[in-house]
Order: structure tokens, then C-alpha cells, then sequence
């Protein structure tokens, strides 16, 4: 299991929930932009790499009781996102980074 922290030592990554998040712990990653999909396949201990920049990510999220979501391609999110995202404690992180580049990063850290 790997700490969300260690995706952040890299100044790509940008965490906009409270750092307690940070803390989780992850096993996998799933990169999808089609939330049914990741219903479908999610699982946990995985982390989820998308460009969906909703509340219903962050639903998806807590259903699929998913410790961290890393938002790419620089998309923004807003109060309500970020506060449930606190409110469950899952890590809600940033990058401009292609979802690609992000599991490419992560391997090459391995991460993954």
C-alpha cells in the first residue's frame, strides 16, 4: 500500500483537500472518463484518474469507497466538490498533466 503524500512529492500534483487526505492509502490505479465504466470496474485501495470534474465524481468515489481522485488536464472544481470530498475524506488532487502522463508518472516513481 502506498501513501496519496507520495504522488505529491512531485510539484505536478496539487492537493486542494485538507492534508489529512493526503494520509490514505492506495494499491491500483484506474484511469476512465466514463463514471459507469468505473462503477463497473472499480475496486478498492484504487486510485481514480479522471477528467471529470463533478460532485458525481466524488459520488462515484464514496460508492466505490475510493481513497483519492486525481483530477487532470488542469480542469478546476468547485467549493461543493472539494467539501464533499472532505466531508468523506477522499484526497481530491490536481494536475495539468494528461491522464496518460499521470500513470506514466506514477510508474516511473513506482507508484505503481
Amino acid at each position: 500500500m502506498i501513501e496519496i503524500k507520495r504522488i505529491l512529492e512531485s510539484n505536478q500534483y496539487h492537493l486542494v483537500t485538507e492534508l489529512k487526505t493526503s494520509s490514505n492509502f492506495f494499491e491500483h490505479a484506474y484511469s476512465c472518463d466514463l463514471l459507469s465504466a468505473v462503477i463497473k470496474h472499480g475496486k478498492d485501495d484504487v486510485i481514480l484518474i479522471t477528467q471529470i470534474s463533478s460532485i458525481t465524481t466524488i459520488g462515484v468515489a464514496v460508492m466505490l469507497d475510493l481513497p483519492a481522485v486525481i483530477l487532470t488536464e488542469g480542469k478546476l472544481v468547485d467549493r461543493k466538490m472539494i467539501q464533499k470530498a472532505n466531508e468523506e475524506e477522499i484526497a481530491l488532487i490536481l494536475t495539468n498533466l494528461t491522464s496518460t502522463e499521470v500513470i506514466i508518472d506514477l510508474k516511473n516513481r513506482h507508484l505503481l
